[in-house]
């Protein structure tokens, strides 16, 4: 039944069938305009995202939405934040029109923490991985950005509602509890190492 939804996700063609029925009936289709911002610094990370069309650009709001960073038709973004902090640190924008699926935070626990637990090890390592190249890669254009001399605007805040601290604290606290009994120790025997999505400029 989700066949045609998943068959083109890179990330769903080494999983077993048994998988993909679960997880299916949890994806929520959405389509993007291109230039429309998906997520943006500063604002609660509630969903993780495939990509089943298009492209995505994680750029630099304030140097012009200036992208450093672009994920692929085929693959994910957007658990970074999920695991390892609860409000994003990056801006993802739709390069071209997009058609994404999205999964809750909530069923993100439930799948990949609760019940299958060695895919959620691998996204679990690929996340930490990626927060490295994503953070490096965005220092560097920051400074190509000013070596340049493009215009920098006004820090943005999100538009959207941010959760207040104590509510935060205690979100964090019981996500971090769960995602616990995923920080096993990487002996390199994960089954790929999903960073080919990302292209800097």
């Amino acid at each position: 039944m989700y066949r045609d939804l998943l068959k083109d996700l890179d990330f769903f063609k080494d999983k077993s069938l048994r998988f993909w029925a679960h997880i299916g009936p949890f994806m929520k289709p959405i389509r993007i305009g291109a230039t429309e911002y998906i997520v943006t610094e500063g604002e609660y990370a509630a969903e993780m995202y495939f990509i089943r069309k298009g492209r995505v650009d994680i750029v630099l709001r304030e140097f012009n939405n200036f992208p450093f960073i672009t994920v692929e038709k085929g693959y994910y973004f957007g658990e970074v934040d999920l695991l390892l902090g609860e409000t994003r640190k990056f801006t993802f924008r739709a390069s071209e029109e997009t058609e994404l699926l999205a999964l809750s935070k909530k069923d993100f626990t439930k799948i990949f923490i609760q019940e299958f637990k060695d895919i959620g090890a691998e996204i679990y390592h690929n996340a930490l991985r990626r927060r490295v190249k994503y953070l490096k890669t965005q220092k560097e254009a920051i400074e190509y950005c000013k070596v340049k001399g493009f215009r920098q605007k006004p820090s943005f805040k999100s538009q959207k509602t941010m959760i207040s601290k104590d509510k935060f604290n205690m979100r964090r606290g019981s996500f971090q509890n769960l995602i616990h009994g995923l920080k096993v120790k990487n002996d390199g025997s994960d089954k790929k190492d999903d960073l080919s999505d990302e292209e800097t400029p």
